[in-house]
């Protein structure tokens, strides 16, 4: 690590000189700090509760989507949601603090396929490249450890930043689903391969 920052500080010197600008060195640190899914803990439920307490419930709906979660979000519903076994709930932490949260489904019987969702990072750590490090920790834990085919989301038409990033680290939209009441909340299933 020591090695890369030298580097990194000669480079934005170099590019100093040549008049060349790149990202502030500090951001730079901060995304090469590694991330680490754990289980969710009970202790957890409140910092999730807390980063939608002032949020709206459309702010939910669009993380969580309407099926899993209700306004307002409560500790109770995650604490449910993780009890009914079909899904993992992770924090992802950073130098264990937990800066955000996913979830993965347990992988299907023929192992062909997991979905991941309700990717949430914190207000004060978005910005920081934990979005992309948080699933490419998802991608390892389902190709190597559960050893499937493929890593599937959905995402809201009206999410084009996500959707860009989703296709930025090698998702291919696969199917778009209608919404039978409202059309804002349409959304693309999106597909990884097993590289």
């Amino acid at each position: 690590m020591e090695w890369m920052l030298a580097f990194l500080i000669i480079l934005k010197s170099y590019c100093r000189k040549v008049n060349v600008k790149i990202l502030n060195i500090n951001k730079i640190k901060e995304m090469y700090i590694m991330l680490r899914l754990t289980t969710l803990e009970k202790k957890d439920y409140e910092t999730i509760v807390q980063w939608n307490s002032d949020k709206d419930e459309a702010f939910l709906y669009q993380w969580a989507g309407k099926v899993a979660y209700s306004y307002p979000l409560t500790s109770e519903q995650i604490r449910d949601r993780q009890r009914t076994g079909s899904v993992s709930i992770f924090k992802i932490e950073k130098d264990n603090q937990m800066v955000g949260t996913v979830e993965v489904t347990v992988p299907d019987t023929s192992y062909a396929s997991v979905r991941f969702g309700r990717l949430l990072i914190g207000d004060t750590y978005r910005g920081c490249g934990y979005g992309s490090q948080a699933i490419a920790l998802v991608e390892k834990l389902a190709f190597e450890d559960y050893g499937v085919r493929y890593l599937e989301l959905g995402v809201f038409e009206f999410n084009s930043g996500a959707k860009k990033l989703y296709e930025r680290l090698g998702f291919d939209v696969v199917g778009v689903k209608r919404d039978d009441m409202d059309s804002k909340w349409d959304s693309y299933t999106m597909r990884k391969a097993k590289p």
